[in-house]
């Protein structure tokens, strides 16, 4: 059995023996194997990506309070759960008051 490696060298080679290719990016060699069906992401790598994208979108979203100032709507505080912390995200106008102090503390440090 080979490893993943290998598998992903053996495509490399089939790349180059059927689209006639010498010199080549690892982008086009990617998608002529997702096209080909000899890729594909596992779904963990899916959510962790998508879950990135939301962090980040959701970092960015503001809102404007009664006195005129822009305001981070969404606020993410660390939870423990058993050894890991994990990070939750809350809208400042539903999250906890504790939710709020563990954002905070965590964006002054």
């Amino acid at each position: 059995m080979s490893t993943y490696n290998e598998q992903m060298q053996k495509n490399a080679d089939r790349f180059i023996s059927e689209t006639g290719y010498t010199v080549f990016t690892a982008k086009e060699v990617a998608s002529w194997a997702i096209k080909n069906n000899l890729w594909a992401p596992h779904s963990d790598l899916l959510v962790r990506q998508c879950a990135d994208d939301f962090a980040k979108a959701l970092r960015e979203q503001y809102i404007t309070d009664g006195q005129g100032r822009r305001v981070r709507q969404k606020h993410v505080a660390l939870v423990e759960q058993g050894e890991k912390q994990i990070p939750m995200w809350a809208d400042i106008k539903t999250a906890s008051c504790d939710h709020m102090k563990r954002a905070f503390r965590l964006r002054r440090n």
